[in-house]
């Protein structure tokens, strides 16, 4: 998992340039039942807020998203059609997820941005199903209210797992 997130993050960051700091427009809830996944970091990486996961099958997580976010999720092949700038980026991912997670994957683009003339995703939230169960990962500052007190418990728990 570490290995997807890594990749994920790089790919991102490498296909968009960082969008501009704002409040956070968006809040999004926690699937219910949910809990943190904690990994232990990578050396001279700091955690980050937060990644969840469930037992619950990925289509059931993806259609609850769907109802609560009033968006529609994207498999890999309609992200890649809608933002064709995304296609190398969603290749690593699938390299690094060893091709299990990102046929499950699905992608719901919840603010969109204009980058170079075109309108690209600046705020997403990627559904995967991986060996661990249904992953998901959601900012801190997207979680609303309740970001600080997930991000703290994320940190002790990671402390606890040093």
């Amino acid at each position: 998992m570490n290995v997807l997130r890594i990749a994920a993050a790089a790919a991102l960051a490498a296909a968009v340039p960082a969008p501009q700091a704002h409040a956070a427009d968006r809040t999004i809830p926690v699937y219910p039942g949910a809990r943190l996944l904690t990994l232990p970091p990578e050396p001279g990486e700091t955690p980050e807020c937060c990644t969840f996961v469930t037992s619950d099958p990925a289509a059931k997580v993806t259609a609850w998203y769907a109802k609560a976010l009033s968006a529609p999720a994207l498999d890999r092949a309609a992200f890649e059609r809608r933002y064709p700038e995304f296609r190398e980026a969603m290749a690593l991912m699938a390299e690094a997820a060893e091709h299990r997670a990102p046929k499950d994957m699905r992608l719901f683009v919840l603010r969109e941005e204009p980058v170079g003339g075109k309108r690209m995703p600046t705020l997403t939230l990627a559904i995967l199903s991986t060996t661990e169960g249904t992953v998901f990962e959601i900012g801190e500052e997207e979680l609303g209210a309740e970001g600080p007190r997930w991000a703290e418990e994320m940190r002790r728990a990671s402390r606890a797992r040093r």
